[in-house]
């Protein structure tokens, strides 16, 4: 049967690949239309033409009869009026049915009809009605309904009935109900709709309804790139009649019917290695079994190209996120890196733990929001005690109000902020830890240094063209691993849930690491000398010149307590009683990466280091303009860090000016481990 004898009950004549019947919008005889191949109509007489879905709408709206209809059906499913009356039920004149039309983003996709039969009851041999539920011929199945803007929560029912008893047992919830035209019946397309949201299959007490749910959820869902964020299951109690449904509720409890149904929806278990919701950072559990940096180490190293740098910026980030339980200077740092060098690893790495806030950007810490319930709207409350990651610092420093951010992150760092706002919101900071980690390219190192006011301990992710091919070569498997088998775990993922755990562990340990005299040594005299190196001079016009009074160089005091506090926390990371080695390396590169070995300065510097060299001789070491040149030795000079020496050259009477570095430097140079 066509679908146009379907809905109208009048069967069509046929002229070889023509069908012709009566015309359902006009009623003239004999001049309606269409192709059993491809199912277009036309009418020779209203001229009206169409496919079959515009047959179906068309056919729809020529009926107005919602009202009568709706009051019909809910007499007749002993459901509310007003359930019934939203979902559009029309009765057809034509044939003597009723429709069921089905929307997607408020459009009309299909009919269903709604047929009266009678049927023998087994037991009794009586006869009784029954009413049956058709699709339309030659149009695939649809949702009742895909609505555009669904709630968080979507509950599943099985049957259309069973969906507008849904809708009156869930009331004002927030829950969006929708229905499969049966327990069998369910497309991949279908999947999309429950991306991201608490889904809860409703299907029928019997067999056909519970291996309906588990062949959505295990050959559908666990295929799909579109996974939900969690998956329940109405389960009925065991003294429910076989086949008991949803409407069966709504009658015996009424509007009760909620509160007994948020009772009986389990959370649904899925088969082991089998992923069927979406895993994120937030939902994924703490793998308690990894206890020791080398365990977490060692799962890292099976997912990710794993270069030195990035086993020692990982420690770093996990001690600042440990010294948030240790009074005295914070660990604040700035992780630097080209694209794909590590940091977003050991960003997602880390996220998953309680411990770590991670952010994208953000545009201050503090906020003057005002609600009824006064509560503090800021950044602060959430990151109050524990650690902030920024992925994205490059984006932050494009913000227009850039200097108030960093003026709050100052005070912030100084645990001491008050603010007060306009509208009389105000609220006072004080002696608050948290750690703060900011993810960015060189572009961090080309910010003002007034802006961020020296807080920051620098580390860079170096990577050599070898590493870069690696770290392509584990992602192309990644992204082709993926593709192939949706319903695979992220293989991120155990990693998250191996420092999730790990991270437990860690914020658990004592701090009884005491500082022998090497660490001592080194605290001191690394610290003089980034203090030294990293000290700026300032310049009339934006340091382009001449120096407007004489640099002081900075007291190291706060970066003594920042590698002190590092030297304290990375051996406990490391489970170890004091610092060995690797704690001595992890310090050493971020003294050097702070001094930031390949600035201008510094290109300097490792020319003058051993050997007096001439302005020309240094612009042809370093590559660098000789008004580069010039304004760095000027600043040197300006801060006594260079000595100039005369040496006589070819010609008579003609001298040459050398600069060295002066020896105290150099051998604050040497002892960092520049050559």
């Amino acid at each position: 049967m066509h679908i146009f004898e379907f809905h109208t009950g009048v069967h069509p004549q046929q002229h070889g690949n023509q069908y012709i019947t009566d015309c359902p919008f006009c009623e003239k005889e004999k001049h309606f239309f269409y192709n059993a191949e491809n199912f277009m109509w036309d009418c020779k007489v209203c001229m009206k033409s169409g496919n079959p879905v515009m047959f179906l709408r068309m056919l729809y709206e020529q009926f107005d009869n919602v009202t009568q209809t709706s009051k019909f059906i809910s007499n007749l499913r002993d459901l509310p009026l007003s359930c019934v009356q939203e979902c559009g039920l029309k009765y057809n004149p034509l044939n003597g049915t009723y429709l069921i039309p089905t929307f997607k983003h408020n459009r009309l996709q299909n009919i269903y009809k709604v047929v009266q039969t009678k049927k023998q009851d087994k037991t009794t041999h009586e006869w009784h009605d029954k009413w049956i539920i058709m699709a339309s011929p030659t149009m695939e199945h649809t949702l009742m309904n895909w609505d555009e803007t669904t709630e968080d929560t979507i509950l599943i029912a099985e049957g259309h009935w069973d969906r507008l008893a849904a809708r009156a047992i869930i009331g004002s919830q927030p829950i969006t109900p929708i229905a499969v035209p049966g327990a069998g019946v369910w497309k991949d397309t279908w999947c999309e709709l429950l991306s991201e949201k608490n889904i809860i299959f409703a299907y029928d007490n019997d067999n056909s309804g519970r291996a309906g749910y588990e062949n959505v959820i295990l050959k559908h869902i666990a295929k799909s790139q579109y996974k939900p964020k969690s998956i329940s299951i109405l389960r009925w109690p065991e003294q429910k009649d076989e086949g008991y449904d949803l409407n069966d509720c709504y009658r015996e409890y009424g509007r009760a019917a909620y509160g007994r149904i948020k009772d009986w929806i389990q959370p649904y278990t899925s088969p082991e290695n089998t992923v069927v919701v979406k895993t994120t950072v937030d939902t994924i559990p703490a793998d308690k079994t990894c206890t020791t940096f080398e365990d977490l180490m060692s799962r890292y190293e099976q997912v990710y190209h794993t270069t030195t740098p990035m086993k020692m910026g990982l420690l770093l980030v996990l001690s600042s996120i440990y010294s948030v339980r240790i009074e005295g200077e914070q660990i604040w740092v700035r992780l630097i890196g080209a694209p794909s060098s590590g940091k977003t690893t050991i960003a997602k790495c880390v996220s998953g733990s309680d411990q770590v806030v991670v952010k994208s950007t953000f545009t201050g810490l503090f906020s003057g929001w005002k609600d009824d319930a006064g509560q503090d709207a800021s950044l602060i409350p959430l990151i109050a005690g524990k650690t902030l990651i920024v992925k994205d610092a490059d984006a932050l420093l494009r913000q227009p109000n850039i200097e108030k951010i960093f003026s709050e992150l100052r005070d912030f760092y100084d645990k001491d902020s008050s603010t007060f706002f306009k509208n009389m919101v105000a609220f006072d900071y004080k002696n608050i830890r948290s750690t703060m980690i900011l993810c960015g390219t060189q572009v961090l190192r080309r910010s003002d240094q007034s802006f961020l006011g020296e807080r920051y301990l620098d580390f860079e992710l170096d990577i050599s063209e070898r590493d870069r091919e690696c770290i392509e070569e584990r992602m192309l498997q990644r992204s082709m691993m993926v593709a192939i088998n949706p319903s695979t775990l992220p293989p991120e993922m155990p990693v998250v849930s191996a420092a999730k755990g790990f991270i437990e562990h860690l914020m658990q340990r004592p701090n009884n690491i005491q500082l022998g005299l090497r660490e001592q040594t080194n605290i001191r005299t690394w610290a003089r000398l980034a203090a030294t190196l990293r000290t700026k001079v300032d310049r009339e016009k934006f340091g382009q010149r001449e120096i407007t009074f004489e640099p002081v160089i900075e007291v190291p005091a706060r970066l003594i307590g920042q590698l002190t506090k590092l030297y304290m926390c990375a051996p406990v990371v490391l489970g170890i009683d004091r610092p060995n080695e690797l704690v001595h390396q992890l310090v050493a590169k971020v003294v050097r990466d702070i001094i930031d070995y390949n600035s201008p300065r510094m290109k300097i510097c490792r020319v003058i280091m051993n050997e007096p060299h001439s302005r020309d001789e240094i612009v042809t070491a370093t590559e660098q303009s000789m008004e580069r040149v010039n304004r760095e030795l000027q600043d040197l000079i300006a801060l006594q860090l260079v000595n100039g020496y005369k040496q006589s050259s070819t010609g008579v009477g003609r001298h040459v000016l050398k600069f060295q570095l002066i020896d105290s430097l150099r051998e604050g140079l040497e002892h960092i481990g520049f050559a």
